[in-house]
């Protein structure tokens, strides 16, 4: 079955996207006009439609080219954001916010009596003005952004993370009671000093050697983990397991997220051979899981219902590709 590749990261999106946009722009020597419909600001003096155009005069009017730049460019966008595994729709809502907030300001500071300098005053047909130039606008955008910001940290506390778990299990808590009854199966979690049934349990971090056992956590990145928690079948550990696990420092998530996809795709097993893992990101935490494929997708599209947040960093079927030496090796895996 086809493995699904780690979505790309943020550097190389904005290279594709650059890439694609300094190429339709080299289209013009040759004649071909493929961005006329973008929108520039001019100045204006008793319309605010009347500062709108089109890149290319006469190609549009204001107003749609205004339209025509933002679809496109939130289309675009939208694509990146795919490639990169995050949320689109929720980048479109906040995408459509910001970028008519930041037209209104760039509009209005392109009115004449803003922006036009001495030289300008006769041909706009106005007595004074402050000189700013149309820049003016991004000085609106400046102060809005930084009201916005302030308005910002007076709910800190109170709105900012509202949907971040509380710990470890209480992201898994969250997720498996999402499930129904159908889609539930035998479980137990937590680790051997406080295992629970048919619940997500909480796990002693602190104990490198049963993170390594239960959930293949490497032992050297033990001491990067301060919370988890587990959910893995009752019958058959390599049927579903599950761990959640907070890292100390939010820079360090990516780093074991890695080590865990390595460790997994690398592992030797017993008892029955997992099809496949999902390796996720959220803030703070990191949650691996493998096993059945159809137990591990519901897993994973379950999580990103609960928590829309939440960046799918591996998403492969296990022993494929690069980690396949071509043998079905079965030695050690833990059984719960």
């Amino acid at each position: 079955m086809e493995t699904v590749r780690k979505p790309l990261n943020e550097d190389r999106v904005a290279l594709l996207l650059g890439s694609v946009i300094f190429i339709l722009a080299l289209l013009k020597f040759s004649g071909i006009d493929m961005l006329g419909w973008a929108v520039k600001i001019g100045m204006w003096v008793g319309d605010p439609l009347d500062a709108w155009r089109p890149a290319t005069k006469g190609l549009l009017p204001g107003y749609g080219a205004l339209f025509a730049t933002y679809a496109i460019l939130t289309g675009a966008l939208a694509c990146c954001v795919k490639l990169m595994g995050n949320d689109v729709v929720k980048f479109v809502k906040s995408f459509t916010i910001i970028f008519f907030i930041a037209m209104i300001c760039y509009t209005l500071g392109a009115n004449a009596y803003i922006a036009a300098n001495p030289t300008q005053l006769k041909a706009q047909g106005i007595p004074w003005a402050l000189g700013l130039s149309t820049e003016a606008g991004l000085i609106l955008a400046l102060v809005m952004a930084l009201s916005l910001a302030a308005c910002g940290k007076k709910d800190d506390g109170k709105a900012d993370n509202a949907d971040a778990p509380a710990d470890s299990l209480a992201l898994l808590t969250k997720v498996w009671d999402s499930y129904t009854d159908d889609e539930k199966f035998p479980a137990a979690g937590g680790d051997y000093e406080t295992s629970v049934d048919d619940a997500p349990g909480a796990f002693d971090p602190s104990n490198a050697d049963n993170l390594n056992f239960l959930l293949t956590v490497p032992t050297e990145d033990a001491s990067l983990i301060d919370d988890a928690a587990s959910l893995m079948h009752m019958m058959n550990a390599n049927t579903f397991t599950c761990g959640a696990l907070r890292v100390k420092n939010g820079d360090d998530a990516a780093k074991l997220a890695e080590d865990l996809r390595d460790a997994i795709q690398n592992k030797q097993w017993m008892c029955g051979f997992p099809d496949k893992l999902v390796i996720a990101t959220l803030g703070n935490y990191v949650v691996s899981v493998y096993g059945d494929e159809e137990l591990v997708n519901t897993f994973r599209d379950k999580l990103q219902a609960a928590y829309s947040d939440a960046a799918i960093a591996y998403d492969e079927m296990i022993g494929e590709g690069e980690f396949s030496d071509g043998e079905d090796t079965a030695l050690e895996a833990p059984v719960a």
